[in-house]
């Protein structure tokens, strides 16, 4: 991995905080955790833009209510895109995650749509990066 040294003055507060969060996350270092709060803003800028990224939608679901499977299925389907779709059962309960690639704001249409399902337990929606 290509990396560059960069030096940065911060107050004592700030740095302060900076430590409590590193502490609190485990990064390993401040470099990092620096690098990891950078990768966050320029997703939360592709966001804005709507660039096309990569997300992750995950939920858990009464494992015994196939409807809701029918109609994730239909949502899935209906958005004609390329996507993976990982399942498995656990006490009871069926847990899956999506992995697709769209633009942020449809990104979000679907999250939304499969959260409003009737047996979903829990769910979680994730933009990972912006696609080159």
């Amino acid at each position: 991995m290509n990396m560059k040294r960069l030096t940065i003055c911060l107050r004592n507060e700030i740095l302060s905080k900076l430590d409590s969060i590193i502490s609190e996350r485990k990064f390993p270092n401040r470099s990092q955790a620096i690098s990891e709060f950078i990768k966050r803003a320029s997703i939360n800028k592709n966001f804005r833009e709507n660039k096309k990224s990569i997300a992750i939608i995950s939920y858990i679901a009464e494992n015994e209510n196939y409807d809701t499977s029918k109609k994730i299925d239909l949502i899935l389907n209906k958005i004609n895109r390329n996507f993976q779709l990982y399942t498995s059962n656990l006490n009871n309960r069926k847990i899956s995650v999506i992995i697709l690639e769209d633009l942020p704001l449809n990104l979000q249409k679907i999250a939304d749509e499969i959260r409003a399902q009737k047996g979903i337990i829990s769910s979680s929606f994730s933009i990972l990066e912006a696609t080159k």
